[in-house]
């Protein structure tokens, strides 16, 4: 049976902003290792050989950076939405392959670790209950932490004994959900092409409010199933603060995914042609591939270079992001900072904590940033 996979990439990411101006959320580095390029990796270890990824309207410099990251062997198809009202479903509709029997639908826009290949088994095994989808689901660690108007962030699901859903509502108030038997969405679903062309959906948006609660609601007769992401996990990356966490959890391998490079001592990662100098490197840390790191420089703990960047001598960085092609001048310090890509940053600086600098910003000499 012929499986089409799906990525939506996400919207405006605007609450990842300065760093999404250029790059949607998918293109986001963690460990030096796009969330993208992560999650191909996980299809082609599915089966999968090929995509199709549906973005808002990119730039020409998203354009060609989403292009680069296509793994060898792999086919992605880059389509974008001009009409963001038009809505998911719709937009699943629009880039439908004529054979396609199934779908995978895979919201791009998180870390993700999970079971594809045992979601679709899963989801065949389902078909003889009737089953129209099954969903990934997780228990994650924010599930009843209330966010805005007191609701969770995510979605949550009820199943019977079988794992049919009895219950689907999308970010509910905290205290509707039942702790002990509550999950939540992971935002990875197989469906049937029927459940899309379908009259009853046809002019569904959303698949959490307009599919997934409709259907739900038949309770016994739901054709809605669950499939956990048992020792996987998905972790939102929506803000900076959450992408710097998740970077961090990687990198101290508190999130179990590929760190690339050697592992030069314990939780200290080089990637092949970085120059090191002998500089003091504390771990955890990551150093990229094709970064300079000058002399006297320090290093750690809990950082990340990004590829291609270069340090110079005797500056200092701890607890930071910084992504690829940096440069930073010498005998500046940095403290809990995340600096965008291309970013250049000049002698002598000092960068208060918590400075977060988008793509291309340049912090001039012997300048003093002053924390308002």
């Amino acid at each position: 049976m012929t499986i089409q996979a799906i990525i939506f990439a996400g919207s405006e990411a605007r609450r990842l902003r300065p760093l999404s101006y250029a790059i949607p959320k998918p293109l986001a580095p963690v460990c030096n290792i796009s969330v993208l390029e992560r999650l191909i990796s996980q299809l082609t270890a599915a089966g999968f050989d090929a995509a199709d990824i549906i973005f808002p309207v990119l730039s020409s410099d998203a354009l060609q950076t989403i292009t680069n990251y296509t793994s060898p062997g792999f086919r992605l198809s880059i389509n974008q939405r001009t009409n963001l009202q038009q809505g998911c479903v719709a937009a699943t509709r629009s880039v439908l392959h004529k054979d396609a029997k199934q779908v995978l639908i895979i919201y791009g826009d998180s870390l993700l670790k999970a079971d594809i290949k045992g979601l679709l088994c899963c989801h065949q095994e389902n078909q003889s209950k009737g089953a129209l989808a099954t969903i990934l689901y997780h228990k994650p660690p924010d599930f009843l932490t209330p966010e805005r108007e007191g609701r969770t962030y995510h979605g949550a699901i009820r199943m019977d004994s079988t794992n049919r859903i009895t219950y689907f509502k999308e970010k509910p108030l905290v205290e509707e959900i039942i702790s002990t038997t509550d999950v939540a969405n992971a935002a990875v679903f197989v469906c049937e092409r029927s459940l899309l062309e379908g009259g009853e959906f046809f002019n569904a948006k959303d698949y959490s409010f307009d599919v997934f609660e409709p259907l739900a609601s038949h309770a016994s007769a739901s054709p809605l199933f669950a499939y956990g992401i048992g020792n996987g996990f998905r972790r939102d990356l929506g803000t900076v603060e959450r992408l710097f966490d998740a970077n961090m959890d990687v990198l101290s391998k508190r999130l179990d995914l590929p760190i690339p490079g050697s592992e030069l001592f314990p939780n200290c990662w080089i990637e092949k042609n970085a120059e090191i100098n002998n500089s003091q490197i504390h771990p955890s840390t990551l150093i990229g591939e094709n970064v300079y790191l000058g002399l006297g420089t320090e290093i750690g703990p809990n950082v990340v270079i990004g590829r291609g960047s270069v340090i110079g001598d005797n500056s200092i960085i701890k607890n930071s992001l910084i992504m690829e092609h940096v440069t930073i001048g010498e005998g500046s310090r940095l403290d809990y900072c995340v600096v965008g890509a291309h970013s250049e940053i000049g002698h002598c600086q000092n960068l208060p904590r918590y400075t977060i600098l988008g793509r291309h910003c340049s912090v001039g000499a012997l300048t003093w940033m002053v924390p308002s």
